[in-house]
């Protein structure tokens, strides 16, 4: 278990459905994301399964509505992550979740 100066941050995980994604996005935005926003993450084919891979590797995965927060100790992790997913065929694409915003 990772410590309070060993976590990094954390990575969001979002299904493919747009209406998970707007869920997730309407709980998480910051107060002024009207200025440059962006929310770096993967989606993924099948939130449950992404969820269970990551916790079978032994991350600390929290689940929100419509989407989840991976716990990061380093930033290996991410390709540890995106390893994972293609070892296990599991369809995924890392980005930015936020491209679905209108930010006039």
């Amino acid at each position: 278990m990772a410590t309070k100066e060993s976590v990094l941050g954390y990575i969001t995980i979002l299904p493919e459905e747009l209406a998970c994604q707007e869920d997730y996005l309407a709980n998480h935005l910051p107060t002024r994301y009207m200025e440059d926003f962006t929310l770096l993450g993967f989606t993924v084919s099948v939130l449950s399964r992404a969820v269970d891979l990551l916790e079978n590797a032994g991350y600390t995965v929290i689940c929100w509505d419509g989407g989840a927060q991976v716990q990061l100790e380093s930033a290996v992790d991410l390709r540890n992550i995106q390893t994972l997913f293609v070892a296990n065929n599991l369809p995924h694409q890392y980005g930015d979740l936020a491209n679905t915003i209108y930010q006039a």
